[in-house]
């Protein structure tokens, strides 16, 4: 049988045939069988044990496939070492098969042929396919299908190319662009690293040196304060009804002294004596504003508050807290106090006639004293009052503070245990009650230990027997006791704990004493141009106290927060003596006196002295406290949330144009890219088409196979369609989107350029070209004229010989423009870079218009376009950017400024990059811009700061108020890097504890703004954004023109003097001996007797570059009398000729004038001799603030509001003041309260037959012009009223002592009330002490404030007795109440029990006892 199949397998085929015959016998078994066998556990034998043994791993597997494809390769042609990278894995598939595949360097390959195809190795099959069936072109036309197949993927190619290189060259031109601009700190690290010279704080932008440093008068640490001012009253302008005014007027203002000629007493002037109109505006106005607020009731009565509640009681435990009541102070045995019978009722009436003393003072021995005597005299039980006992005896050895706790301790644990007493309870629960009460005080006796103060039995039965005379003292030696305790009082209470935060209470002042008791109401006639110096006074000095008491909050809670114990009084008072400076550190500078300028302003104003007699700072100060008033007032936080709210609108809407504008600039960027793209084919088609017609011409050359006419002829199309090969080179042209960015920006560029010039064609060439120009026209004329020369002037005629002569003349022109025009185009250069850096329309029109002057630009012969220098294209491109900005910012310019009107607060237009603060204000109409630099506290001394402000400085010499208690927030030892952190907040350097100076600068001239803008690098973000913003300042404000204006006013100069006009020519140097004649010419004539102009002008040579102030009369038709002071720098001059009169035959005259630049505005002023030593020398005089120096006609002191009109009309708003306007208030006062009170009395010598009424309502109206008549009118008038409304009864008693002497003693100075506040008044006046103390301010008094505020008091006093006294009901009584009953001297200040005094709150008032002031 197996022969059989081996022959039959060999008839099929050979190679099986041979391996059926070598095969041996039983090497094979079923594979089934075997898995069944093993699984049975069944031994195997013979074959198929040996092959259980030998069955391949994975890992064996894995070599094998290496080895596989090791001889795959090397049978298609390659060699092993092509794969000695590669590795097999091997899988097991779902049928039990395995599955090879292999990587090498991330790539897979499922089998050994992919491997040959990625070795190259094995073809395609649609490759080989391709190939075999690809056939070598029989004929022309098989070769030129070929070639256009070749051209078409070699332009696919192309197009391929082209495109990866524009995607390449767009990102990084895109990278390039989005590098800048980064953070600041970036800037600085990239430039150290670079080698760039490093711009320090002392070379910064900030440290620049600036125009102005501060204002004459201003202390410079005043300055800060000045601008926050100056800038409140502008902002919150219509909220306070107040115009706002011009910085430079707020600055003469704030600074105004009374003129030289005042103080020594030349003549007196009521108007000069009164503050200006501008300050006495701004004043009421703030007044107004913060007095109608709700917020003023918290400062207001600040000064009613007293920390005696709070200190008082501490005075039993020092250093524990407040004192706790269940404390004992004295040990009884309370089981055996509670154990005593005794009526229910006389329990109550001893525990009632014991209750006030917990709420009498300390000092008040008297009355606890006598609670205590009543109450042991109707108490039965004999504990009781032997506990009472010795509460008693302790009165005098230790205080009263011992006494009143062991009474209140008493009270409160007797109604503790016996609550019945009150209410109905059962037995059980009040034997409850009482048995716990009884263990709490057993616990509390028994820690008790030690204490000479305890009640027993004994004590209790001795006491019954014992008389009470004998355990009393006489009042006299326990009141010596007190008077000792209360000498001792002040050293003891520097020790004790604070648990107040109230602040000492002020001693009423003398402006206190003749306000009303409630506070102003801001439209009555108290606030009036009068007396606003004193309520300001008053104002601030509560506003301070207030100021105080938060201060001292904020320091309990920051200790409170870290566990510290309270500090002591005499530290909390140390403390509220510098709190002004921590509350306001700007102005806070101490004299030797320990007074700030604002305690010095109010305690100044409130004695009486005139407002003028302060100084700057304290003017400041009071105006300050008022804006800080200001700040906190209801109305603000209304008007800024109205504000917040109406900006979001406005913003939203801003925005929303915003987005238009940009939206219209991308699709104008996208119309202009898209015209350069057609442009760009446009111009490769014409390239194209150009070369395709020479190639024709060059071929037709050859071949004469047509005539030039035909071939000119030629459409494109027919050029296209000409052969095969012009038409695929026409199909392969780039299309607009083939072109790169960088090949489109340049030709946008260029069309931008063409249009700036409006012109076709523009050439760009450079200074050098531009004088091989001038070189080559020269030549050409000099050719031209040169081939004149050999003809006969006979033989040239008319004509000819002109165009000799023209030639001539421009030859000999353009040599002398030749010898001036370097300079005037190097003018012309740095005024186009300037402009350029400056960005504004009107100094880029200025420069380009002094280029055009220069000849910078001109025409092109051979393109028929324009040349121009490439700085001059700059400008040019620059200029249409502005312009297209002004149209943006045009169109948005309402919206603009509906966002501006919505105020929420003056923050910097921008910082530099060291944080250095920049400002623009506003209001200040002037564009100019100030700099906030931060010193440098231990600078390198070696680094050169020429041009720059000198910043480096010792960190003590820039401190600003005390010391940060830094031990209230954290340990200071401990934690040092968190300290450091803190101080940075005041430095950045870390070493001081306190506020930090900062320099003030201000740059408001053009040239000073462009310098400052120069040293910015837009590279920085923050830098960047102030550049752009200082842009927009120089374009508002217009200063930007003036000084471009006058470098092409310069150029026009040079142009004018080459051409011959050299009267007009404004010159720079040479004016010496000018300017001695002028100073002799002065000299001579009658100067003003105010400008010493020997001493001031003496070392002076020359005019030229000095610092002079002009006067200007503002309008001499409508107002002569006003002038407008600024100050101007010298820049230049020149002779002036004045043109002869029409009608007259005068002669020429030529006389010599300087010209002045405004440093206000960029505008030039022309100054004779006269002028010009008269400003110099009132420069002098106004920056040294001399006291002989003054501006009566200054513009300032015409200042009008036409907002509020608070001093009343315009045309008596500076008079509104003076003597004479008081003399008629205190006849129209008169006049409406003279018929109420005579009605009170029968008769009266005031309005009777004597006349005395008519004769002074005569004197105050016509003859009340200086201050002495109008206090004797007014101390007339209230012995007028005086004797109208009675007089003083004879139950008023004795004259008391001197008002002085009262005024001088503070104990009785705090319970002087001038006011009428009683309901039963029988006269004008309280008592003859508050008539004397009246009458004593009057007469001391400087200012009409003083006297507006005492006839308002007199008024008021009026008023009430009228009120008093007026009939009621149907029986009319003759009017005068029933008599006063007589008081001593002491009762005389003592609040009685029907009357309160406004000058104690509620507290004191109850805790006031009327034997304290005996």
């Amino acid at each position: 049988h197996r022969t059989q199949v081996q022959e039959m397998l060999a008839k099929l085929d050979d190679s099986l045939g041979k391996v059926a015959t070598t095969h041996i016998p039983g090497s094979f078994s079923n594979t089934a069988e075997n898995e069944s066998a093993k699984r049975k556990g069944d031994d195997t034998t013979g074959p198929n044990k040996k092959l259980a043994k030998t069955e391949l791993t994975l890992s064996d597997r894995q070599a094998k496939a290496v080895d596989d494809l090791c001889g795959y390769i090397e049978s298609v042609g390659g060699s092993r070492q092509q794969v000695a990278s590669f590795e097999a894995r091997i899988s097991k598939r779902n049928d039990g098969r395995y599955e090879s595949i292999f990587y090498n360097e991330g790539r897979r390959f499922k089998s050994m042929v992919e491997v040959g195809r990625f070795l190259g190795l094995v073809k395609e099959k649609n490759q080989a396919k391709a190939t075999a069936h690809r056939k070598k072109p029989t004929s022309s036309k098989d070769a030129d299908i070929e070639k256009r197949k070749l051209r078409k993927e070699l332009d696919k190619l192309m197009r391929a190319y082209q495109k990866g290189t524009k995607a390449l060259e767009d990102f990084q031109n895109g990278q390039n662009e989005t590098k800048y601009p980064v953070d600041d700190d970036i800037v600085i690290v990239e430039e150290r690293m670079n080698g760039i010279p490093k711009v320090t704080p002392m070379r910064c932008s900030a440290a620049r040196v600036p125009d102005i440093t501060g204002f004459p008068g201003v202390p410079d640490h005043c300055l800060p304060d000045l601008l926050m001012v100056w800038d409140f009253l502008c902002t919150f302008g219509r909220a306070i009804s107040v115009n706002a005014a011009a910085l430079d007027d707020f600055v003469a203002a704030i600074t105004y002294r009374l003129p030289e000629s005042e103080m020594e007493g030349d003549g007196f002037n009521p108007i000069c004596h009164q503050p200006p109109v501008l300050l006495a505006e701004a004043h009421l106005g703030l007044l107004k504003f913060v007095l109608q607020d709700q917020s003023s009731e918290d400062w207001w009565w600040s000064i009613l508050e007293t920390d005696e509640a709070g200190t008082v009681d501490n005075r039993a435990n020092l250093g524990d807290g407040p004192v706790d009541s269940s404390v004992p102070v004295i040990k009884v045995d309370f089981a055996i106090l509670l154990a005593q019978e005794e009526d229910p009722l006389i329990t109550s009436s001893w525990m009632q006639a014991l209750e006030p003393v917990r709420n009498v003072k300390v000092g008040q021995m008297q009355q606890i004293k006598q609670c205590i005597r009543t109450a042991r005299e109707v108490a039965a039980n004999r504990v009781v009052r032997a506990y009472l006992k010795k509460a008693l005896s302790n009165l005098k050895s230790k205080d009263a503070l011992f006494t009143k706790r062991a009474v209140v301790w008493l009270i409160d644990r007797f109604r503790e245990a016996r609550p019945d007493l009150f209410s109905r309870i059962s037995q059980d629960l009040l034997f409850e009650q009482r048995a716990k009460v009884v263990e709490e005080v057993s616990t509390l006796m028994d820690k008790m230990i030690g204490t000479s103060d305890s009640v027993t039995v004994e004590a209790a039965d001795y006491s019954d027997v014992e008389s009470d005379d004998e355990s009393d003292e006489s009042d006299d030696e326990e009141m010596d006791g007190r008077n000792h305790q209360e000498d001792q009082k002040p050293e003891d209470d520097s020790k004790l704990k604070c648990i107040s935060a109230i602040p000492t209470k002020p001693l009423p002042t003398l402006v206190d004493l003749l306000l009303p008791p409630g506070k102003p109401f801001p439209n009555s006639d108290l606030i009036s141009s009068f007396t606003w110096p004193q309520l300001a006074a008053a104002s601030a000095s509560r506003i301070i106290h207030r100021y105080k008491r938060l201060r001292n909050e904020v320091d309990d809670k920051l200790r409170d927060s870290r566990g510290l114990p309270a500090m002591s009084i005499g530290e909390r008072r140390m403390r509220e003596k510098e709190s002004t400076q921590r509350v306001l550190s700007e102005c806070a500078v101490f004299s030797d006196d320990d007074w700030g300028p604002s305690e010095r302003a109010v305690h100044l104003l409130s004695k009486g002295e005139n407002y003028l007699s302060l100084g700057v700072a304290e003017r400041i100060c009071i105006l300050k406290l008022l804006v800080e008033a200001a700040y906190d007032a209801h109305h603000t936080y209304e008007v800024v949330d109205g504000n917040f709210k109406a900006r979001i609108n406005a913003v939203k809407a801003l925005e929303a144009e915003e987005r238009r504008a940009k939206k219209e600039a991308k699709e104008e960027s996208s119309k202009a890219e898209k015209g350069a793209r057609e442009n760009l084919v446009e111009r490769a088609r014409a390239k194209y088409f150009q070369e395709k017609r020479d190639e024709l011409k060059r071929l037709n050359d050859q071949t004469n196979e047509f005539s030039n006419d035909i071939v000119d002829g030629l459409t494109e199309q027919d050029i296209v369609d000409f052969d095969e090969d012009t038409k695929a080179e026409y199909e392969a042209l780039p299309t607009a989107q083939s072109f790169s960015k960088t090949e489109v920006s340049k030709m946008v560029k260029q069309m931008q350029e063409e249009a700036a010039f409006d012109t076709h064609s523009v050439v760009i060439i450079t200074m050098d070209e531009i004088s091989h120009r001038d070189d080559e026209d020269m030549q050409a004329m000099e050719d031209d004229l040169a081939a004149y020369e050999d003809v006969d002037i006979s033989e040239l005629g008319r004509d000819g010989t002109r165009r000799v002569e023209r030639l001539r003349r421009e030859i000999e022109h353009l040599k002398e423009s030749v010898s001036v025009m370097p300079e005037i185009r190097e003018s012309a250069v740095h005024a186009l870079r300037d402009a350029i850096e400056d960005g504004t329309i009107k100094s880029l029109k200025a420069a380009i218009r002094t280029a055009k002057n220069a000849k910078l630009m001109g025409e092109d012969r051979s393109t028929g376009g324009i040349w121009a220098l490439d700085l001059l294209r700059d400008a040019a491109l620059e200029l249409k950017l502005a312009e297209k900005r002004k149209r943006v910012v045009e169109a948005q310019k309402d919206l603009i400024a509906k966002r501006n009107k919505c105020f929420i607060r003056t923050e910097p237009i921008g910082r530099d990059r060291f944080r250095n603060n920049f400002w623009h204000f506003v209001a200040d109409e002037n564009g100019r811009v100030w700099v906030e630099a931060e010193f440098v506290v231990d600078a390198d001394d070696a680094v050169d700061t020429s041009g720059f402000i000198t910043l480096a400085c010792n960190a003590s010499q820039i401190k600003l108020g005390p010391d940060e208690r830094e031990e209230d927030f954290c340990d200071v030892d401990s934690k040092e890097d968190f300290v450091l952190f803190a101080r940075q907040e005041f430095h950045k350097a870390g070493q001081l504890r306190n506020l930090a100076k900062r320099f003030w600068g201000c740059h408001s001239a053009e040239k000073s703004l462009k310098g400052l803008m120069k040293t910015l690098d837009s590279k920085g973000t923050r830098e960047k954004q102030l550049k752009s913003n200082l842009k927009e300042t120089l374009e508002e404000s217009g200063l930007s023109a003036g000084s471009l204006q006058n470098e092409s006013g310069k150029v026009g100069d040079e142009v004018a003097k080459h051409n011959g006009a050299n009267d007009s020519v404004i010159m720079e140097h040479g004016d010496e001996n000018i300017f001695k004649i002028a100073m002799e010419e002065y000299a001579s004539s009658a100067p003003l007797p105010s400008f010493p102009s020997s001493d001031l002008i003496r070392d002076l040579s020359s005019g030229l570059q000095l610092k002079v102030r002009i006067r200007e009369v503002v309008d001499s038709n409508k107002e002569p009398l006003v002038a407008l002071y600024e100050n101007a720098t010298i820049t230049g001059w020149k002779m002036h000729t004045d043109t002869p009169d029409e009608f007259h035959n005068e002669e020429v005259v030529s006389f010599p004038v300087w010209r002045a630049m405004k440093d206000r505005i960029a505008e030039e002023v022309f100054l004779d001799k006269i002028e010009l030593i008269e400003s110099i020398c009132r420069y002098k005089l106004w920056s040294n603030y001399e006291r002989s120096y003054s501006e009566p006609d200054a513009s300032f002191l015409s200042y009008r509001n036409s907002l509020g009109r608070h001093c009343g009309r315009a045309a008596e708003a500076g008079i509104s003041a003076i003597p004479s306007f008081f003399g008629r208030l205190m006849v129209k006062k008169e006049q409406e309260l003279y018929t109420p009170l005579k009605i009170q009395t029968y008769d009266n010598s005031w309005g009777g037959k004597s006349g005395a009424r008519n004769v002074w309502i005569s004197s105050m109206k016509d003859y009340c012009n200086d201050f002495i008549t109008a206090k004797n009118g007014l101390l007339t008038l209230e012995n007028a009223f005086l004797e109208l409304t009675g007089g003083f009864p004879d139950s008023f008693g004795h004259e008391p002592r001197s008002a002085e002497t009262i005024l001088q003693d503070e104990k009785y100075r705090v319970d002087i009330e001038l006011e009428s506040i009683e309901k039963n008044m029988t006269t004008l006046w309280n008592s003859r002490a508050s008539r004397s103390i009246f009458l004593d301010i009057v007469e001391k008094s400087k200012t009409t404030g003083f006297l507006a505020l005492a006839l308002d008091l007199l008024c008021r006093n009026c008023r009430a007795y009228i009120e008093a006294n007026k009939p009621q009901g149907r029986g009319r009584s003759s009017g005068r109440a029933a008599s006063k009953p007589s008081i001593n001297y002491a009762e005389e200040f003592a609040p009685l029990p029907m009357r309160t005094t406004r000058r104690r709150n509620a507290w004191q008032q109850a805790q006031t006892d009327t034997e304290d002031w005996l």
